[in-house]
């Protein structure tokens, strides 16, 4: 699951908060378990948005394998 893949009305940030910044990488899963407490989800079987690579970026799995990294 990630965040990429969801629809989010507005008044469910009133209903449950915002993200925890101190949470670090884990805050976008820890919400989307609060807001899977209080609020419908469906699952959607289609791609809704993509996410860029390429492999200058930090996370690549090539700079992964460097001694900089």
């Amino acid at each position: 699951m990630s965040i990429t893949q969801l629809l989010i009305r507005g008044n469910l940030f009133e209903r449950i908060g915002f993200f925890v910044t101190n949470y670090m990488s884990i805050a976008d899963s820890e919400w989307t378990m609060r807001a899977s407490l209080v609020a419908n989800n469906y699952h959607i079987p289609e791609y809704l948005a993509t996410k860029r690579a390429h492999l200058v970026q930090a996370t690549s799995f090539e700079n992964l394998k460097t001694i900089k990294h």
